[in-house]
C-alpha cells in the first residue's frame, strides 16, 4: 500500500501529538498507578491506533470515537476516580479539538496555500502548525497546574519553553519551502526537530521534579527535625513530673507547714515553685496539632537560645485541613527568616507570631525586628544569608505553598519592623 505524502508526513508529526496527549493526561490525573514500561507501552499503542484510523478508516465519527475511548483508556493509567477519568478523556479531546480548529482557521487566515500552492505540502504544514499549537496549550496548561500546586517557575524560562516549538515551526515551514522535491529529507527533519522538542521537555520535567523532590527533602528533614525535638520536650517534661510526684509527700508537708504559720506569700510562693519544676516552659506551645507544636517548640527554642524575646498568640483548633509539610514549610521558613534577621543586630531582638482560625480561613501573621536593610532582586526580596543554597527559599518556598491553598501573602516593612501576614483557604 502506497501512502501519500500526506500521511507520510503526518505519522512523523504524529509523535508530537502522543507527547503531547501524554502530558496532557498526565498533568490532568497526576500519579501513575501502573509502572513506567506499561505507560510507555500503552502511549506506543495509542500511536498504533491514530495511525490505522488515519489510514484505513479515516472519517469524522470514527476519529472522534477512537480518540475518545483512546483517552479514557490512557486515563486508567493513572491514580482516581471513573468520573474524573471520564472527564480528563473528554476535557483533552474538546481541547485539542478547539485548538485545531482554531489553527485551521488561523491556517486560513494566514493563507497556507499561498506558500505551497493547494498541495500535500500546504496541508502537512497546516497540520504541524495545529499540532504544536496544541502543544503550547498544554504547556499553558501545565504551567497553571503548577502554579496552583505551588511550584514557582520564572516567567522567562516558560517564554523560553514557548519559543522552542514556534522556532521548530518556522524551521519546518522552512525545509518544506526550499526542499518540496525531497520527501524522505523533509520527513527524517521534522522527524529529528520534533524529537529534540520532546527530549528538550522531557529533560525540563525531569529537572523540575528533580528540584521539587529536593524541596520536599528538605522540608521533611526539618519536620523530622522538630519532631524528635519536641519528643525531648516532652521526655524532659514527663521526667519532671515524675520527679516532683516522687517527692510530692515532702513538698505537701512544706505546704502545710506554711499554712499552719499563715504564711500565705511563702505557700503560694513554695506551690509556684513546685509548678515550674513539674511543666516549665518546655511545652511552649500545646494546640494539639502535632505538626505545628513541633515546629513551634523547636523554633521558639532555637529563637530564645539565640537571645531573641518570641511572643505569640494562637487560636486554632486542633484539626486543620493543611498537610503537614506545607505547614512546617510554611511556619519554618517564616520564623528562621525572622531568627536570621535578628542575628544581624546587638539589641533589641524580638519575633510575634499569631495563629487564627475562623470560617475556614487560617491566618498567620509574624513580625520580627532587623536592621533595616533589605535586599530586593528581579522585584522579590532577596536573602542575605551567606549559606543562599539552604536559606535562598524563604519567602519563594512560602508563598508556593500559599499558593497552593489559593491564599494571599502580604510583605512589607517599615523602620526596622519587617512584616508577613498569610491567609489560606482551608476546606
Amino acid at each position: 500500500m502506497q501512502l501519500s505524502r500526506y500521511e507520510s508526513m503526518s505519522l512523523v508529526i504524529n509523535i508530537l501529538y502522543v507527547y503531547t496527549v501524554f502530558k496532557f493526561i498526565r498533568t490532568f490525573m497526576g500519579k501513575r498507578r501502573v509502572r513506567w514500561y506499561v505507560e510507555l507501552i500503552s502511549y506506543f499503542m495509542f500511536y498504533g491506533v491514530i495511525a490505522v484510523v488515519m489510514i484505513f478508516f479515516n472519517r469524522i465519527i470514527i476519529n472522534m470515537a477512537s480518540s475518545i475511548l483512546s483517552f479514557y483508556g490512557l486515563a486508567l493509567l493513572y491514580q482516581g476516580t471513573i468520573k474524573n477519568r471520564l472527564m480528563a478523556a473528554i476535557t483533552v479531546f474538546m481541547t485539542i479539538t478547539c485548538t485545531e480548529l482554531l489553527g485551521a482557521a488561523l491556517c486560513g487566515y494566514l493563507q497556507f496555500d499561498n506558500f505551497y500552492g493547494k498541495n500535500d505540502y500546504s496541508s502537512v504544514a497546516a497540520t504541524i502548525f495545529c499540532r504544536i499549537l496544541s502543544f503550547i496549550i498544554v504547556l499553558i496548561y501545565e504551567n497553571f497546574k503548577h502554579m496552583r500546586q505551588g511550584v514557582d517557575i520564572p516567567v522567562s524560562n516558560w517564554l523560553a519553553l514557548l519559543f522552542i516549538p514556534i522556532g521548530t515551526f518556522y524551521i519546518i515551514i522552512n525545509i518544506m519551502l526550499v526542499g518540496n522535491d525531497r520527501q524522505v529529507l523533509i520527513a527524517v527533519s521534522v522527524f529529528v526537530l520534533l524529537g529534540i522538542n520532546i527530549i528538550v521537555f522531557f529533560l525540563y520535567d525531569a529537572m523540575n521534579n528533580y528540584y521539587e523532590e529536593k524541596l520536599q527533602k528538605m522540608m521533611l528533614q526539618q519536620q523530622n527535625e522538630s519532631y524528635l525535638k519536641q519528643m525531648e520536650v516532652m521526655n524532659s517534661s514527663h521526667e519532671n513530673v515524675r520527679s516532683v510526684r516522687h517527692d510530692i509527700k515532702n513538698h505537701l508537708i512544706a505546704i502545710e507547714t506554711f499554712v499552719k504559720r499563715e504564711e500565705k506569700k511563702e505557700a503560694i510562693d513554695y506551690i509556684h515553685k513546685v509548678i515550674d519544676a513539674s511543666y516549665g516552659d518546655k511545652a511552649i506551645v500545646s494546640t494539639g496539632n502535632i505538626a505545628i507544636d513541633s515546629i513551634l517548640n523547636y523554633k521558639i527554642e532555637q529563637a530564645r537560645a539565640k537571645g531573641i524575646e518570641f511572643e505569640k498568640e494562637i487560636r486554632i483548633p486542633t484539626e486543620l485541613n493543611i498537610e503537614d509539610l506545607d505547614i512546617v514549610g510554611i511556619l519554618g521558613n517564616l520564623i528562621d527568616n525572622a531568627i536570621n534577621a535578628n542575628m544581624q543586630i546587638n539589641e533589641g531582638r524580638k519575633i510575634f507570631l499569631s495563629l487564627k482560625y475562623s470560617k475556614n480561613m487560617f491566618f498567620i501573621a509574624t513580625w520580627n525586628t532587623f536592621n533595616g536593610k533589605v535586599v530586593y532582586r528581579d522585584n522579590k526580596i532577596a536573602t542575605t544569608h551567606k549559606d543562599k543554597e539552604h536559606h535562598g527559599i524563604g519567602l519563594n518556598n512560602v508563598n508556593s505553598i500559599v499558593q497552593k491553598y489559593d491564599g494571599t501573602m502580604n510583605v512589607g516593612h517599615e523602620d526596622k519592623v519587617f512584616k508577613v501576614d498569610v491567609m489560606l483557604y482551608l476546606k
